[in-house]
């Protein structure tokens, strides 16, 4: 049975050191996305990198095949350090994840909105590799009109939006 997963890392659960070795280049991205999917075990998959995350979101029948695929490809063992830094979540927890780290709940500084663009690209990269279909797309585009909702009905976008604001901002 197919479900709807992430698996990641992020600024919170691993070092600069970790969250390097498991990023991807925009070039590594399209054949980590086709190794994944080509198994026949991840039917659509995204994968978002930035320099505070690396996120694989898919709807696949196992995580854990994703978790170790991921590792095989950035040569890492999973069992010796990676699932310690990690974090899996599935259906719902996926969802609000998701909405969370669209708005900017979940960056290092509340309310960025860098990872908006970061997150679009990386909708627009599987789709052009013809790696989601509908449950992504639409989770994706909720996700996106969610954080439209949380921007105008809150005062997140008060804080500063990026951590080059943030710093020019304390420096001042």
């Amino acid at each position: 049975m197919f479900k709807l997963g992430v698996f990641g890392i992020d600024y919170r659960s691993s070092s600069f050191e970790v969250r390097e070795r498991m990023a991807f280049s925009f070039e590594e991205i399209p054949p980590a996305l086709h190794r994944l999917h080509s198994a026949g075990i991840v039917r659509e998959v995204i994968i978002l990198s930035t320099c505070n995350r690396m996120e694989i979101y898919c709807v696949a029948k196992d995580m854990e095949f994703v978790m170790n695929s991921l590792c095989e490809i950035k040569n890492i063992c999973p069992h010796s350090g990676i699932k310690k830094y990690s974090y899996m979540y599935t259906d719902m927890d996926c969802v609000k994840h998701l909405f969370r780290v669209t708005s900017g709940l979940e960056s290092m500084v509340l309310g960025e909105t860098e990872i908006v663009a970061q997150i679009k690209d990386a909708y627009n990269l599987s789709k052009s590799h013809n790696m989601i279909s509908s449950t992504l797309t639409g989770l994706f585009q909720m996700a996106l009109s969610v954080e439209k909702d949380v921007r105008n009905i809150t005062e997140i976008n008060n804080s500063a939006i990026s951590m080059g604001h943030a710093i020019i901002n304390l420096i001042a």
